[in-house]
């Protein structure tokens, strides 16, 4: 720019820059106020803040996924989980549980493979869906008609955490016990709740 005025020294950018870079620097408009200033234009009055910062990440998203589909979460959300429950499901829907596959490409070294059939890949759809012993604990849970979502969830959680008691301490279950677990924590957690509402209204 030239000293003291703000307009470009067009002779100086087209001796340093080559034609197309000079064209593209000469084209840029430059500010009339005398006091340059931070504008941040997501927010009425200039002033940059978190939420609107979130706001705008949130919607530069992608919608083909369930990230960006609002019903689906709302029904997660309302789901008669517990909260754990709901969170492990959010983490599993978002791809932040660290499977396997997932802890390689943060390059932490160890052998890929599920735990439980130790054939494939452990990424999240098969060791929740598509692994042997997975698809075991589904065929299982198919009888069982009365709130399927939520039982659905629940089983979920319950393959993760026998994934995880796995691979951290040897020790497995029978699909049989992995699916009991998943009814017997969502009991207990629902009569807990309907123990709790019936105290705040006794």
């Amino acid at each position: 720019m030239i000293t003291g005025e703000r307009r470009w020294d067009e002779d100086l950018i087209q001796d340093i820059f080559v034609t197309r870079d000079a064209n593209l620097i000469l084209s840029i408009p430059l500010c009339n106020d005398e006091v340059d200033r931070w504008y941040w234009r997501k927010e009425k009055l200039g002033f940059y803040s978190v939420k609107s910062a979130y706001i705008l990440l949130q919607e530069s998203k992608p919608n083909n996924n369930i990230s960006g589909n609002k019903s689906v979460w709302k029904r997660l959300w309302n789901l008669k989980v517990p909260p754990k429950v709901k969170h492990f499901i959010w983490r599993a829907a978002t791809g932040c549980l660290p499977t396997k596959v997932m802890l390689c490409q943060k390059h932490v070294n160890l052998n890929v493979f599920c735990p439980f059939c130790n054939m494939e890949l452990e990424t999240i759809n098969h060791v929740l869906l598509n692994c042997s012993y997975a698809q075991g604990c589904w065929s299982i849970l198919g009888g069982w008609m009365v709130e399927k979502r939520q039982m659905g969830v629940m089983l979920c959680w319950a393959i993760w955490k026998c994934r995880n008691n796995l691979v951290w301490n040897q020790r497995g279950l029978e699909i049989t016990e992995v699916v009991e677990s998943a009814k017997v924590v969502r009991s207990q957690w629902k009569k807990a709740q309907d123990n709790l509402f019936n105290h705040s209204w006794a």
